[in-house]
């Protein structure tokens, strides 16, 4: 019998061993059985831990160990274990590239790889191949590279690249971000895909909105002034500046409905959520509200009803405005309450605005729903926010 298989009768034979060889011995046996011989220090330790078990494995299998570990053979060929350490852009799925990152063991290497796992930078153990495997990303190509560098990794010609187009753009930074600008006294997008960069409008207010719609919230110096002067209310500024993601809130004590104007106009479709038990004041109120704003009936559509038993009134006040249209290109207001609709998501609609009017006993959907939503306003009452301080974080 060679060391392979006494090592494989170890395992097997549910000897006394302790816990750091019990775990040597089963990698060892995972990794014979995946066919991998023992490297040269594999194949001493190996020999070391049969001979400390050798008088149990052989009255347990018969077998004198002792004897044949005097003089040990070995069924496998001794593998050589690379010192090279490299970085190699390699496509492991079809049109899916990764960064293959392979390397002798060496712990602080892993632990440098696993706290920037923790920062999301991706990288896992791919122990089929025997190598780590980052996700091909701005964030983890400027690591990877980084740490190529300090540690004197070899790296491919395409990673190499990677690099080199990272620091031309780092280097030109202002000649990539899409940002808002003026040119010739007509507001512009530029560093942005063509079909996407048309502005339709040459108003700079309007043109500010429809930036936001597309994400980009970078200006250039004339359109900074313009947010910080008298002409943009101190409200709408801070909105402006503030990031699509956020919850922007807003005192309905101190602000009247009003305020949401340039909002609705500008960044449409708008959702509003209703809060349950006030479903008839707030929409009563609301709807007038949207009237003197030009917004009809048949641009609304309220997407739930509330049980006739208690609410009739309610519902009747829907039907008789005719406020149950159904979700169409013409739609620019929705409301919602309570719990997210299914013909919401069927419809397709892209909402550019949320405006929260209260979060009472929101179903989970919703709130996940919401969570990926973009310019979420928060048109509240000092009671609501002293009673719901996280509500959509």
């Amino acid at each position: 019998m060679n060391v392979e298989d006494l090592i494989i009768g170890l395992f097997r034979c549910n000897c006394d061993l302790n816990k750091w060889d019990s775990d040597v011995v089963s990698n060892f046996y995972e990794q014979l059985t995946d066919g991998l011989g023992f490297t040269e220090k594999q194949s001493l330790l190996a020999v070391r831990i049969l001979k400390k078990h050798s008088n149990e494995l052989s009255s347990k299998t018969g077998v004198d160990v002792a004897a044949l570990i005097e003089n040990p053979v070995f069924r496998l060929p001794v593998r050589k274990i690379s010192n090279a350490k490299t970085m190699n852009i390699v496509e492991i799925e079809p049109n899916k590239h990764f960064v293959e990152v392979r390397f002798p063991y060496n712990e602080k290497y892993i632990a440098a790889f696993k706290k920037a796992k923790d920062m999301q930078v991706g990288g896992v153990w791919g122990a089929d191949v025997k190598a780590w495997i980052f996700p091909v990303s701005e964030g983890n190509l400027r690591f990877l590279i980084n740490f190529a560098k300090e540690e004197n990794f070899t790296i491919d010609e395409e990673l190499e690249k990677y690099g080199q187009d990272i620091e031309n753009i780092l280097s030109n930074i202002d000649n990539y971000i899409p940002a808002l600008v003026i040119d010739d006294k007509i507001p512009k997008i530029v560093n942005f895909p063509e079909n996407l960069s048309n502005l339709e409008t040459t108003d700079i207010r309007g043109a500010i909105f429809e930036a936001r719609k597309l994400g980009i919230m970078v200006w250039d110096e004339t359109i900074s002034n313009y947010i910080e002067s008298d002409q943009v209310s101190e409200l709408l500024r801070n909105f402006l500046k503030s990031d699509p993601s956020e919850n922007f809130q807003i005192l309905s004590e101190n602000n009247d409905i009003s305020c949401l104007t340039e909002i609705l106009l500008n960044l449409g479709p708008t959702l509003f959520v209703l809060p349950g038990g006030s479903e008839m004041e707030k929409l009563a109120k609301t709807y007038e509200y949207l009237k003197t704003i030009n917004i009809t009936n048949d641009e609304i559509s309220v997407m739930f009803r509330l049980p006739s038993t208690t609410s009739q009134n309610f519902n009747e006040f829907v039907k008789f405005n005719q406020l149950n249209s159904p979700i169409t290109k013409k739609t620019k207001i929705v409301f919602i309450s309570g719990k997210l609709p299914k013909t919401i998501l069927k419809s397709g609609i892209k909402f550019h605005s949320v405006i929260n009017l209260g979060f009472y006993n929101a179903h989970y959907t919703m709130k996940e729903y919401l969570k990926n939503q973009e310019n979420l306003v928060s048109y509240i009452d000092k009671k609501y926010k002293k009673e719901y301080p996280f509500a959509f974080l």
